[in-house]
């Protein structure tokens, strides 16, 4: 009985003590980005770039061109999804809304374009919380025959209370991270297609977030289960982005199609890489629904400070890395402010890079039907998958019809 007492006490002042130290580690980043914004805002220490969506670099004509995003109806999202359709890009993205609402959103957007939209928008049911919804939203996308040139992972949750959702996993982890990864896995092949297509590679872009640099990934608590803190759950996920997105760069530099059991033929045993990017951000610290999730934020006299941008502002970023011909070739980087920069040291840790990369197939492999685990063992040892005689390799993948079907190039 005295045990159990004192095990308890121990736990909650452990849960106390983790709180306490995630949010001090959070806030720490305040100063750092409070100045980065400053100095964007006013010029004080060199330019930084402003970016204008008719810039040079910036594609302007996108008829033709498919992009999906998640959460685009509003804030940082709905502005890139703005700027996608005024240069006649057919946009898709996703809400957990209801049909109601969603056609209500949709009206919205597009009336406020009026005669700027030479675009096609649709807005279809998605919850980033559950994998069986994005595998929905896929199944929905490869039925309509088209393929994707730009994948925008933009949807996120922050600082939301703990929360296991119906898959089990952490809200944080899953929403802004898990169903993600998942969307890129089963996409992958469209993103080459369309590559092959139009001459010019498909770019995957992740927006993650400065916060990831008060994190670490906690694999003996991913799901925070023991320890929960709604600052170290939102860092954690968004450090998870960053690295997933340095792994997934190294994949794609040694993963070829195999062009007798795949949709896309590639000769000469290209990489993927030659076909997809993949980069990640940090939008700057915005005056978004998100933000109001900071305390101090909803104070009047704190939100006028030039240490914030607008949405819009906050869409430069990901328009560089989405449009920009400064972005063609470039791959595996994380950016701020429309450049290239360093993320956190942590977040360039090979090892751990690995051990998310197989954590996150394992925890996925019900969606993925196996076949991202046999990648996670080649890509870790160089071991080669199950093979099988090519006629019932094709005739199964011919039943598996959402199976990714990866090649290691070793």
């Amino acid at each position: 009985m005295i045990g159990s007492s004192i095990h308890s006490v121990v736990l909650n002042f452990q849960k106390i003590a983790f709180i306490t130290w995630t949010a001090i580690k959070t806030y720490l980043n305040g100063p750092y980005y409070s100045y980065l914004e400053l100095n964007r805002n006013l010029q004080l220490f060199g330019n930084v770039r402003k970016l204008s969506v008719d810039d040079e670099d910036i594609v302007n004509d996108l008829n033709g061109k498919v992009c999906i995003i998640t959460g685009g109806t509003r804030g940082i999202g709905l502005e890139v999804v703005k700027t996608l359709l005024k240069k006649g890009c057919h946009v898709i993205t996703g809400s957990s809304a209801d049909g109601q609402e969603i056609e209500k959103r949709h009206k919205a957007i597009v009336d406020q374009l009026s005669d700027q939209c030479t675009g096609q928008l649709d807005i279809w049911p998605l919850d980033l919380s559950s994998m069986d919804s994005v595998m929905q939203f896929i199944d929905k996308f490869k039925q309509s025959g088209l393929s994707v040139n730009y994948l925008i992972c933009n949807g996120a949750v922050m600082f939301a209370p703990f929360k296991l959702t119906a898959d089990n996993f952490e809200t944080h982890l899953a929403v802004n991270y898990l169903s993600h990864c998942l969307l890129i896995a089963q996409l992958v092949d469209s993103l080459a297609e369309s590559a092959k297509q139009s001459g010019h590679k498909s770019r995957i872009v992740c927006v993650s977030s400065g916060a990831h640099r008060a994190s670490t990934i906690r694999f003996q608590d991913i799901h925070c289960e023991r320890l929960f803190s709604i600052y170290h759950a939102y860092a954690q996920s968004k450090l998870a982005q960053i690295m997933f997105a340095y792994k997934f760069n190294e994949w794609l530099t040694k993963t070829t199609r195999a062009a007798d059991v795949t949709a896309v033929t590639v000769s000469g045993g290209h990489q993927l890489s030659d076909f997809i990017t993949i980069a990640c951000l940090h939008p700057g610290v915005c005056r978004t629904d998100l933000m109001k999730e900071f305390n101090f934020f909803n104070l009047r006299p704190i939100q006028s400070l030039p240490i914030f941008r607008n949405a819009e502002e906050g869409a430069e970023t990901t328009i560089y890395a989405t449009l920009s011909s400064h972005m063609e070739d470039i791959s595996g980087v994380y950016l701020e402010d429309c450049r290239v920069t360093k993320s956190s040291q942590k977040s360039y840790d090979k090892l751990i890079q690995q051990q998310l990369w197989t954590t996150t197939w394992k925890l996925l492999d019900k969606w993925t039907n196996n076949t991202m685990l046999y990648v996670v063992n080649q890509f870790a040892d160089n071991s080669t998958a199950p093979q099988q005689n090519n006629d019932n390799q094709h005739h199964q993948q011919q039943q598996q019809g959402d199976q990714l079907d990866i090649t290691y190039l070793t």
